[in-house]
């Protein structure tokens, strides 16, 4: 699915800064991820961002061998998702709302 410049734009316009949740899926399809606050445009055409992950991260050799990933914007009220996404060892998705992006990633709900 192609994302024009001009949505890109004004997305980052209004994403002055935040929390998200940058996930992805294995290749037995275990789903992935982190909580990451360093996340920036980088260029318009083609859309690229960057999300800044830690090599000590679990989900960061899934997240390096995946053709794809999905990032979720977090609202104000999932403010407890930030704590289950940094929380090291444990199944970050269990008990977590989440369904498929077209591309496979996991996408949080809300």
């Amino acid at each position: 699915m192609a994302v024009s410049p001009d949505n890109v734009r004004a997305f980052h316009q209004k994403f002055v800064a935040g929390v998200t949740i940058v996930t992805t899926l294995t290749p037995n399809g275990v789903p992935k991820g982190l909580v990451v606050n360093a996340f920036s445009s980088i260029s318009l055409d083609p859309p690229l961002v960057l999300a800044c992950v830690g090599r000590g991260s679990g989900a960061f050799p899934w997240l390096f061998r995946s053709d794809h990933f999905a990032v979720s914007i977090l609202a104000a009220d999932q403010w407890r998702l930030v704590k289950v996404f940094s929380t090291p060892g444990i199944d970050k998705f269990a008990g977590v709302g989440w369904e498929r992006a077209p591309q496979g990633s996991p996408i949080i709900m809300g």
